[in-house]
């Protein structure tokens, strides 16, 4: 992905963020005053060190997609079934969009999304899919986000308009779905043209960690996957393997909490041994992201990116404010821009999930944009730094801890 966290690739939008803050020119015009419910507004935290009230002059949205179905099948675990009747789009989640190419080209084929197509889960269900409970959250996402950035202080119009807005989404059918269904509510369906989606192609894709594109963060990827600790307990924890089941590893926590919250998500059935020890696999899950880590000019008001939780992850990480707990579907992170109209001094604040985030590095909640620049300044990378990291060969910096070092595998893909 398109930022470094101790020499590994780690999450795409805070070196968009860096650049679109270092680009921003110093006489834009802000919008209104943010107040942000629940938290101090920018005027009163800029106020503390001169009385100016700062207004908000941009926002980035990176949310993950809503409720789906699951990404694989778990073969140690109980059947349920996933009829096609679960997709069906609420009326009131229905938006008008075209998909384009980052150019405004065709949309480039998706090698992922026809995977997820060819292999249909029991009830006739794809993999992957945006379920109606997805997109109801995601549509609330919208109606939160307009309540705060409309509403709230008249960053963008109440009707779509593309020169407010940019919207860039994963080529996928449930990140695209979940950014029509957060329009949808974030504008209330009021729309004089088909919102733009604009997508990548496979290979250059960088809103998660693209193993195909590449090839380093794959071996990064399984090295990290095999030094999680808590693979024994979830070995234990899993009924026995049917002697005709496929082989599967033992350490995949993703999968099996990928299984686990797809089905609690829609009130499916999941063993009551594996919803005790709930934690475990969350911290497995967690563990495996973390260990990878560890070794490894637009001008619109709102920006928003429809990605995925490996996509918060890192992002978080990246950014010091992670709190130790995987992403739950609708999850979003805000960066949002404050200018004070006299001084024409700038900060940042970040929110996740509702919720103001300090970096470290910042001083205040409300950071002062050069205390942010210094913060993520050595996370950005150019183009040209990317495809040269990517093809440096990999030497993991410890040996693998797991004795299923040598079977086990990860997923194609680690997306969510």
């Amino acid at each position: 992905m398109a930022l470094l966290l101790k020499g590994v690739c780690v999450a795409a939008p805070v070196a968009y963020a860096a650049r679109r803050l270092w680009s921003r020119p110093a006489e834009a015009e802000p919008a209104a005053p943010l107040p942000g419910p629940g938290v101090p507004a920018a005027g009163q935290a800029a106020g503390e060190s001169g009385g100016e009230r700062a207004l908000i002059s941009l926002v980035q949205v990176v949310f993950r997609h809503g409720a789906r179905t699951p990404l694989s099948r778990v073969s140690r675990l109980p059947e349920v079934d996933w009829p096609p009747s679960m997709l069906e789009a609420p009326p009131n989640t229905l938006f008008q969009y075209e998909v384009t190419d980052l150019n405004g080209g065709k949309q480039p084929p998706s090698p992922l999304e026809e995977s997820y197509q060819a292999n249909t889960l029991p009830g006739g269900c794809a993999r992957g899919q945006l379920s109606s409970v997805g997109m109801q959250q995601l549509y609330e996402l919208g109606v939160h986000l307009r309540e705060t950035y409309i509403n709230g202080c008249a960053l963008v119009s109440h009707t779509y308009t593309p020169s407010q807005v940019y919207v860039r989404s994963t080529n996928t059918a449930r990140t695209i779905e979940s950014a029509r269904c957060l329009l949808a509510g974030l504008f209330q369906q009021s729309q004089l043209e088909p919102a733009r989606i604009h997508v990548s192609h496979s290979l250059a894709e960088i809103l998660y960690p693209n193993m195909h594109g590449c090839p380093r963060l794959g071996a990064i990827y399984r090295q990290g996957w095999n030094m999680c600790p808590e693979w024994k307990l979830l070995e234990e924890l899993l009924p026995a393997p049917s002697p005709h089941a496929a082989p599967e590893s033992p350490s995949n926590f993703v999968a099996i909490r990928d299984v686990i919250v797809a089905r609690e998500a829609h009130g499916m059935l999941v063993p009551k041994e594996l919803l005790r020890h709930r934690h475990v696999i969350d911290t497995g899950a967690v563990t495996t992201i973390l260990n990878i880590l560890k070794t490894s000019h637009r001008q619109e008001n709102l920006v928003l990116f429809s990605a995925h939780d490996t996509t918060l992850l890192p992002l978080l990480v990246g950014l010091r404010v992670f709190d130790g707990r995987w992403p739950p579907f609708a999850s979003h992170v805000a960066i949002e821009l404050h200018v004070e109209p006299v001084s024409r001094r700038a900060f940042v604040r970040l929110v996740y999930n509702g919720k103001e985030r300090r970096m470290p590095q910042c001083s205040a909640t409300l950071c002062p944009l050069e205390e942010f620049r210094a913060a993520v300044a050595d996370l950005a990378l150019t183009a040209e730094e990317l495809t040269h990291i990517c093809d440096l060969d990999y030497k993991p910096t410890s040996p693998p801890k797991s004795p299923q070092s040598t079977s086990s595998a990860p997923p194609t893909t680690p997306s969510q």
